[in-house]
């Protein structure tokens, strides 16, 4: 855990977005079709990171219309899930709080936990977990004809976890996800402190 913070804090510090990402970022977000909806689905786990992401870009972008969605995996927090509904009315976001894959979460840890292979438990848990939480994102993204997927992985996240070097990650017959965190280089105490 220590030497993934070390990595992180240094990657986060010694590599700033270059301009054309910051460009690019932005020009996705200005060119989003406006007869639709909802323009972007945020991932809303009630947690710091997301709640300053739907923060800031409902500040920067504001034609966006934004739709929230918490994902209960059967093991969120009171906490986590009365910060989502919070953050969304402080915000005014459409929520959806889904609750209804619970049992195939279940499953897919205990699997994760059966398959570890000699790699680390929270690590091959937070890949099923999250790979879960993408997949219902994608669908309700589908559902409403939403073409952009917000996740909350940092730089780091992105080019250590789904090894990109990008902000976007694409996926055939799925929604574009896009990782704002990778494009602001916003760090951890930064977030705290906002």
């Amino acid at each position: 855990c220590l030497q993934y913070k070390k990595i992180e804090t240094q990657t986060q510090n010694e590599i700033e977005a270059s301009p054309e990402m910051v460009k690019s970022f932005q020009h996705i977000l200005n060119s989003i079709n406006n007869d639709k909806k909802y323009h972007l689905l945020l991932m809303l786990s009630g947690g710091k990171d997301s709640a300053y992401i739907l923060d800031r870009l409902k500040i920067e972008f504001p034609k966006l219309r934004i739709l929230a969605l918490f994902v209960n995996n059967g093991f969120s927090s009171t906490f986590a899930t009365k910060n989502a509904i919070y953050v969304a009315d402080k915000l005014q976001t459409d929520l959806i709080i889904s609750n209804d894959e619970v049992p195939n979460f279940y499953k897919n840890f205990r699997e994760a936990f059966l398959n570890l292979n000699g790699q680390g438990s929270s690590g091959v848990v937070d890949f099923a977990d999250g790979s879960k939480i993408f997949e219902i994102g994608n669908q309700v993204a589908k559902d409403f004809n939403i073409p952009y997927i917000i996740g909350g992985l940092s730089w780091a996240q992105v080019t250590q976890i789904l090894k990109l070097n990008s902000f976007i990650q694409e996926m055939p017959n799925n929604p574009t996800t896009l990782f704002p965190l990778a494009v602001w280089r916003t760090n951890e105490q930064e977030i705290r402190d906002y």
